[in-house]
């Protein structure tokens, strides 16, 4: 299986690789296989790591997306169906903050989005009682994102229609502008994404509880783990570096709350990584409190 599995990914490197620069991709799909998508999108990272290292990783997904629209795959890749990352993303009032780079493939697209709330059981084959589709009407995405260092790693979806607030669907607090949180604070991942490095893919939604980590041991720490120096950006930060207690593939875009007052906060959206659940190797979180007046500015605008 191995073997095979290399192959799949070589195929689609190749595939792919022909249809440089991002913006301009077109693809023959003839040899394109479901079974085949179905493997890379679930083993993402390997593929990503397949390709030269001066094309950023969200070219990459994007590419892949694109493919996928192509092969008229999207109705079965998407996280309704399969608990995929697509659309990770966490809610306040109508609307949604997301930051994973499938985004900025279907914006390009002009392919409709959908959000699904309240679903915490994707292994029923009628979904969680009282869950909620919404179209997605307008995409924000920050203006200065960086794909390939992921700075600035977020965005900001508007729903057509409010959802209706029940049990399973319910608002989080934005933290404070500028706000920190004081390392060792321990706040929770949750999301649907790999039990471990290798899957599989959790159906239904789990969590984590993480320690935050102060920022230059956060440095110190990716450091060792990376061939390239590792600088924290001033809009993320550290959470995380415990043994089998991490968020993973397929988390990304979901949220990091933590406890304030009695009140839960969006303090971070799960951005990168290296593996998951390694020790003294932290993830690495969009914080939100760095983007209040950006998201404010939105809100205002458009209301």
């Amino acid at each position: 299986m191995e073997e095979n599995s290399q192959e799949i990914i070589k195929k689609y490197v190749k595939i792919l690789s022909g249809s440089l620069p991002c913006n301009e991709a077109q693809y023959n799909t003839e040899n394109a296989v479901l079974e085949d998508i179905e493997y890379l999108i679930h083993h993402l990272d390997r593929f990503i790591a397949a390709f030269p290292s001066d094309l950023s990783k969200s070219c990459v997904i994007c590419k892949l997306c694109e493919l996928i629209v192509g092969f008229g795959l999207v109705h079965q890749v998407s996280p309704d169906d399969r608990g995929n990352d697509n659309f990770s993303c966490c809610k306040i009032k109508d609307f949604i903050f997301s930051l994973n780079p499938v985004l900025y493939c279907l914006v390009r697209n002009g392919d409709p989005i959908y959000v699904r709330v309240g679903d915490y059981d994707l292994s029923s084959q009628y979904g969680t009682p009282g869950a909620q589709t919404q179209k997605v009407s307008t995409t924000y995405i920050h203006h200065n994102h960086n794909g390939q260092t992921l700075d600035n790693d977020i965005a900001l979806l508007r729903l057509e229609n409010p959802v209706q607030l029940q049990e399973s669907v319910c608002l989080v607090c934005l933290p404070a502008r500028g706000a920190e949180s004081l390392p060792g604070k321990r706040c929770t991942v949750t999301g649907y994404g790999y039990m471990d490095e290798s899957g599989p893919i959790a159906l239904k939604i789990r969590e984590a509880t993480l320690p935050i980590v102060e920022e230059k041991l956060c440095t110190e720490q990716v450091n060792k783990v990376t061939e390239k120096r590792f600088i924290l950006p001033a809009g993320s930060f550290c959470a995380g570096g415990e043994s089998g207690n991490d968020a993973c593939q397929g988390d990304g875009g979901g949220p990091l709350t933590c406890e304030n007052e009695g009140y839960h906060e969006l303090t971070g959206l799960v951005s990168w990584g290296f593996g998951c659940g390694k020790e003294n190797v932290p993830g690495v979180y969009v914080k939100v409190s760095a983007y209040i007046g950006w998201i404010n500015q939105i809100i205002s605008v458009n209301n």
